[in-house]
């Protein structure tokens, strides 16, 4: 498995989250959420999801604000 620096996933994270609507400060805090969900090890409901909730923001069934 190949590992990613936590500060690289953030800086993804965050950008894509930004590409989809959020502001940056929603963006970043949804990143730590879901980065610090993976370090728990509880990779259910982390980073995993990150398209899903990009996919759910595009189509209108999230709240990108």
């Amino acid at each position: 498995m190949k590992k990613v620096k936590l500060n690289d996933l953030k800086e993804f994270s965050v950008k894509a989250l930004m590409n989809v609507g959020l502001t940056k400060e929603n963006a970043e805090m949804t990143a730590d959420v879901l980065i610090t969900t993976d370090t728990f090890g509880v990779m259910t409901h982390g980073t995993k999801n990150l398209a899903q909730y990009i996919q759910k923001m595009q189509a209108g069934g999230l709240d990108a604000k």
